[in-house]
């Protein structure tokens, strides 16, 4: 039980990563799309 705990954790804080990363690259692409003119 404790290692399936601590590989649910693992797994949650590297989602978690993951998630914050691409938030991101999504703010950057957006910054850049509007600094851009179309």
């Amino acid at each position: 039980f404790e290692l399936a705990w601590g590989f649910l954790c693992r797994t949650k804080t590297s989602v978690l990563k993951a998630l914050s990363v691409l938030s991101d690259l999504i703010l950057m692409l957006e910054e850049r799309s509007l600094t851009v003119p179309n």
